[in-house]
């Protein structure tokens, strides 16, 4: 088995590439946008894994995209593994929500489309940084996959629910 590793940013794939050849593990990764339009089509993969990717996507539209897309290069049996970041449920994140409004914003986010649940965090704290973080909730999570089937899903880590699901 051979891991396929994408990303848009050179810099976690450099990363990437690094701590794979230090574990031995057979390789290729590939700088993409999963969703820009021409995007290359990949084999069908037994098992894709997005984990901490969905609260970065900005837009509805977008997370759905997303989600198809990668169910597209699933085998027949494959598995696609997706978690949802819930910091939303829990009270130190929610602290740390800056008003879209709030003169820290930098001039690239404020233009943004903003839809319910789209946030704006502090993160860092000895070096302050705003990070774009959107809470999908229940309703969100079922409009997002409910062209997949749903073979399990639970919480973990304190923080991220887990969704496991194949093709229909």
């Amino acid at each position: 088995m051979v891991y396929t590793g994408i990303d848009s940013n050179p810099y976690l794939l450099k990363r990437a590439e690094i701590l794979l050849k230090e574990h031995r593990i057979e390789h290729q990764v590939q700088h993409a946008d999963l969703l820009e339009n021409d995007t290359p089509d990949y084999p069908p993969q037994d098992f894709i894994g997005a984990f901490g990717v969905m609260h970065h996507i900005p837009g509805f539209e977008q997370r759905r995209k997303f989600i198809q897309k990668a169910a597209h290069w699933l085998s027949s049996d494959g598995i696609l593994a997706v978690t949802f970041w819930a910091f939303y449920e829990q009270a130190r994140f929610r602290e740390r929500i800056v008003p879209w409004d709030d003169p820290r914003v930098p001039e690239k986010y404020r233009n943004l489309p903003v839809e319910k649940h789209d946030y704006l965090l502090e993160w860092r704290r000895d070096t302050p940084a705003l990070r774009y973080c959107h809470y999908v909730d229940t309703e969100e999570q079922e409009k997002l996959t409910e062209d997949l089937k749903v073979i399990a899903s639970y919480d973990a880590d304190g923080s991220n629910r887990y969704i496991v699901l194949q093709k229909r």
